[in-house]
């Protein structure tokens, strides 16, 4: 039975789904038979998929970039932000980017971590284990600053350089995509440091990822905190973060 029907589909151009095939072009429509319908039409989905394939691939690929991009660019704007800090201290001006904390509503529906007493560590050893944890960020080893980051706040868990490794273990888990343990780290510097430069950067995170998660009530009480808590503080940089929720709460909260 299967004589006639390939003898009378002789002018019909078999193609092999497994060698490559150009997206823009298409197997030849067959004349009105079912079974070169049929085949005419699994073609046509294989070619498809094949293009879907390509595309999704291409944007993992993009998304991929992005993330990559977004983190230099934070490593980036925290490194100028340091040294200009630096300057102004030598110049004998240190920039006031502490806030007192205002009576106002729960930050967040997050608990964050306790910090444990610590007896008195040496300011060098401190120092010089967060430059190393930090540096890896530049080198570009995210897994392994997170975990060196992780250690420095078990073992320095009341230093000066702590409230900084919270914020960059927030940064770091926001690029792995965990966002949930992403705010609890922002949430300890808003929480724990309140007067600390990074208080503001880290309840602006917090809120944006309340507000992708879906939990916009959260965030825009999260934006709202911040204007109010920081909208006095003669910092530019904070004011560059105040401004940045305002026009965050009039798009999103009109």
């Amino acid at each position: 039975m299967l004589a006639p029907f390939f003898s009378s589909q002789a002018a019909v151009t078999v193609v092999d789904a497994a060698a490559p095939q150009q997206s823009s072009q298409k197997p030849a429509k067959p004349e009105a038979n079912p079974n070169a319908q049929l085949l005419y039409q699994l073609q046509l989905l294989q070619d498809e998929m094949m293009r879907m394939r390509g595309m999704l691939e291409e944007q993992q690929h993009q998304i991929l970039q992005l993330k990559q991009q977004r983190l230099d660019d934070y490593v980036n704007l925290d490194k100028r932000l340091t040294e200009l800090s630096q300057q102004l201290e030598q110049g004998g001006s240190k920039p006031a980017s502490v806030i007192a904390p205002v009576s106002a509503a729960p930050v967040s529906a997050i608990s964050a971590p306790a910090t444990a007493a610590s007896a008195p560590v040496s300011k060098g050893d401190a120092g010089s284990e967060f430059n190393a944890a930090y540096a890896l960020i530049k080198e570009k080893q995210f897994s392994q600053s997170l975990q060196a980051f992780e250690a420095f706040v078990q073992k320095y868990p009341a230093t000066e350089y702590t409230p900084n490794a919270y914020y960059w273990i927030g940064k770091l888990l926001f690029i792995e995509s965990r966002y949930d343990d992403s705010k609890k780290a922002f949430a300890t510097v808003v929480e724990q440091y309140p007067e600390h430069d990074k208080a503001p950067g880290s309840l602006y995170k917090m809120a944006e990822i309340n507000y992708e998660q879906g939990n916009r009530d959260v965030a825009k009480q999260q934006m709202q905190l911040l204007v109010e808590r920081y909208a006095d503080s003669p910092s530019k940089v904070v004011t560059n973060i105040v401004r940045n929720a305002r026009e965050f709460l009039n798009k999103h909260y009109p």
